[in-house]
């Protein structure tokens, strides 16, 4: 850091300045040394500014975001007298400042007036008039002096944490830490989740298992301090006592009085000079239970995948809750274990699975009926368009039925069943004395022999909060109120919301509407098959097969679309992050007169981008399992049999990467197709903005209203234009292309 003293060629006034400033670690010149310079220089030491005046404008420095004018140093050659007041009216300091001409002079009645009309109670005037004469006869030509202080009001008693955990022993914390460890060497989870840098295991003094929700520590009651008073003697209202201090809180809800869990997990404890440390691992052990229905018919796993540390489901740990209820194994397959935890692995919560059904006995005459959707203990379950539902055959002789267990159900314990009545919701077609019903539209099948119908459409009145839960329905959904963050929608049909979401996920596989928008926090996201229409955006991201249209702003917000997107209200613009349209833009503004970074890609089918990255990363893990599969087999203490397994599974892995690598290149070649596209602003571009296509960059570098972006394949480059001009011209004094 450099600073100098310096007269101004124009006004004749000295002024000290700095350069180089790079951090506020810099060290600044002490008071003495620049009032030296500034002697040297030719400033008589009377007229230049006191040290307090100097050690404000260095804060200035330090603490600023940018670096202050140069400070003048040399005294105004007037009178001066005025009452400096602090913000919190607690305090407050008479400045006078001698004029030039007349060094000894003081006006006392100007003072004496100015602090009779202040209002300022119990002011020492026979003090100041003491300091006040002292003051003149003196050669400083400044002063400030203390008028008056009120009282600070007072904190109350700081407020603590009330536990509502329950540690876990010494003997369950270090199997539970071993298991945390295998967990990576397993590969069941990212390192990092562990040997976490900031608050990594080996730091955590304690360990807690805890649920989703759980009310992990409450803040005690707050109290409020004794008041204080302003120096107009009015009160000043007591302060509560801080609340403690919390480091880190990863996966920890905080709200004014609580610590919630946010997930499942094991929580992390660590107390030290600077406070609480918490975080949660997730951490869920798998979990299966075998239920039989009352009437034999149905072998059904309830099953709960594990999560981020914890055990996953195994064919031995289904087979094992199947032999609880002495389900015989000729009644279950391999297979139908592994479809069954690779549902479990999906969900987010616990799942029925049928596993195993019995055969019901058929009377003579009648239809034996063959359900070929799972309901698991509910009459219900959402279904796909054109989804097979039920078969039905006509049996003259009738049949003998059979119970999971193998039990022969004779054909007189047969009820007569005939063929169910059907709305338009569902179809049957008829093949001989086979009829097959399928569902006409998506949405919520009701189990009946009487009658068959899906209910495409769910209606929810409140909120969509803690108490609803995540919401899956197979067709349309209508939400009449907002979505509170960590909730979940999702809809095999359109999706409409009649209000605002928050840290949400929305899915949908036809159309969203939003008579509202999304405050995502960089997490929310929106995903549409279809087109979305939604007011506003901010700080989400947005996903959609088709069109885009937002009213009012989108604001720092990560948007994909293989349509176009479009922004037409007030203010209509779309500020900050990144948006990949497919067929561009429609804006009225974009970007921001702060210069906030704003990126634009158009005229790709960035769908396939995303499916390339998908395959590239495939490639990447099978490399990485290739790798460990390499290490074994080279290790001598590998047994025979587990070698010829490894063997397999590396041709398998080998395959898989050569049909990834031809996908990748086929991919590759149509994402560098050129789909026509522009990106249209009707108001003003701003610098900060950057477009690309194809690899090639505009950066604007100053406003420009009224334009137009296309790229030109010919040339390979981005032309802007006026929106109302016909041929394409670049305009390189606004836009500097980057190559």
């Amino acid at each position: 850091m450099n600073w100098t003293i310096k007269q101004n060629d124009h006004n004749k006034k000295w002024y000290f300045s700095v350069s180089g400033v790079e951090s506020a670690d810099c060290v600044f010149p002490q008071y003495e040394e620049m009032k030296a310079r500034a002697v040297q220089a030719g400033v008589p030491a009377e007229n230049l500014i006191n040290a307090r005046q100097f050690e404000r404008y260095l804060d200035k420095i330090v603490y600023g975001k940018t670096l202050p004018i140069p400070l003048e140093i040399e005294l105004d050659p007037s009178f001066d007298a005025r009452l400096i007041i602090e913000s919190d009216k607690t305090k407050a300091v008479l400045y006078i400042r001698k004029a030039k001409d007349a060094p000894h002079s003081v006006d006392k009645k100007l003072i004496t007036n100015m602090l009779n009309n202040s209002g300022i109670e119990n002011i020492d005037f026979k003090s100041l008039d003491e300091k006040i004469t002292a003051f003149s006869a003196a050669a400083e030509r400044e002063i400030e002096l203390v008028v008056a202080e009120g009282i600070l009001p007072q904190r109350g008693k700081n407020r603590t944490l009330i536990p509502h955990i329950t540690k876990l022993q010494n003997e369950q914390a270090a199997a539970l830490r071993k298991k945390l460890i295998h967990a990576v060497e397993t590969a069941r989870e990212q390192a990092q989740v562990i040997y976490d840098k900031d608050f990594p295991l080996s730091e955590a003094q304690y360990l807690a298992v805890v649920e989703r929700n759980d009310l992990l520590f409450e803040f005690s009651q707050s109290e409020i301090g004794e008041d204080g008073m302003d120096i107009y003697g009015n009160p000043i209202p007591g302060l509560p006592g801080n609340d403690p201090f919390v480091l880190d809180l990863r996966n920890v809800e905080q709200t004014n009085d609580h610590l919630k869990a946010a997930c499942s997990g094991i929580l992390l404890l660590a107390q030290n000079n600077e406070g609480l440390k918490l975080r949660i691992i997730p951490y869920k052990d798998a979990e299966a239970k075998a239920v039989i229905s009352e009437d034999n018919m149905e072998a059904i796993l309830v099953m709960e995948s594990g999560k981020g540390a914890g055990s996953r489901l195994s064919l031995s740990q289904l087979k094992k809750a199947l032999e609880a209820v002495n389900l015989p194994e000729n009644r279950y397959s391999d297979d139908i274990l592994k479809d069954a935890m690779y549902e479990a692995h999906l969900s987010s919560r616990a799942i029925e699975f049928t596993v195993s059904r019995g055969i019901e006995p058929v009377a003579p005459h009648s239809y034996k009926f063959d359900w070929k959707v799972q309901f698991g203990h509910s009459n219900t379950v959402s279904v796909k368009r054109g989804e097979v539902l039920l078969e039905t055959t006509l049996l003259e002789a009738g049949e003998k039925g059979v119970d999971v267990f193998g039990n022969i159900i004779e054909i007189d314990k047969a009820e007569v069943l005939k063929l169910p009545q059907t709305d338009t919701t569902v179809r049957s077609t008829q093949d001989g004395k086979k009829v097959v019903f399928t569902a006409a539209a998506a949405g919520e099948f009701v189990k009946s022999t009487e009658m068959l119908k899906i209910l495409n459409s769910k209606t929810i009145a409140t909120d969509v909060n803690n108490e609803t839960g995540d919401i899956l329905f197979a067709g349309d959904i209508i939400v009449n109120g907002n979505i509170d963050a960590n909730r979940s929608i999702k809809a095999g049909g359109s999706l409409t919301v009649n209000g605002d979401a928050g840290i949400s996920l929305l899915y949908t596989k036809e159309s969203l509407l939003m008579n509202g928008g999304i405050r995502g926090g960089s997490r929310g996201t929106v995903w549409t098959k279809n087109t979305m229409a939604l007011h506003f955006a901010e700080t989400a991201r947005l996903f959609a097969g088709g069109n885009i249209y937002i009213d009012d702003y989108c604001f720092r917000c990560v948007v994909k679309t293989n349509g176009e997107l479009a922004i037409s209200g007030e203010p209509g613009s779309f500020i900050g992050g990144n948006a990949h349209a497919a067929r561009g833009m429609k804006v009225r503004n974009l970007g921001d007169y702060k210069t906030v970074r704003t990126i634009i890609s158009f005229g790709q089918d960035y769908l396939i981008k995303d499916r390339i990255e998908v395959y590239e990363k495939q490639t990447q893990e099978n490399l990485a399992a290739l790798a460990r599969i390499e290490s074994e087999l080279e290790n001598p203490a590998t047994p025979a049999d587990r070698i010829q397994e490894l063997r397999e599974q590396k041709v398998i892995l080998l395959k898989s990467n050569t049909a990834l690598g031809i996908k990748i290149f086929k991919l590759k070649e149509h994402f560098e197709s050129h789909i026509p596209s522009a990106v249209t602003i009707t108001g003003t571009v701003y610098p900060g903005v950057i477009l690309e296509s194809h690899g090639r960059y505009y950066e604007v570098r100053e406003p420009t209203s009224h334009v137009v972006f296309t790229f030109d394949p010919e040339l390979g480059r981005i032309i802007c234009k006026p929106i109302d001009e016909k041929p394409a011209k670049e305009q390189s004094s606004v836009l500097t292309e980057l190559e």
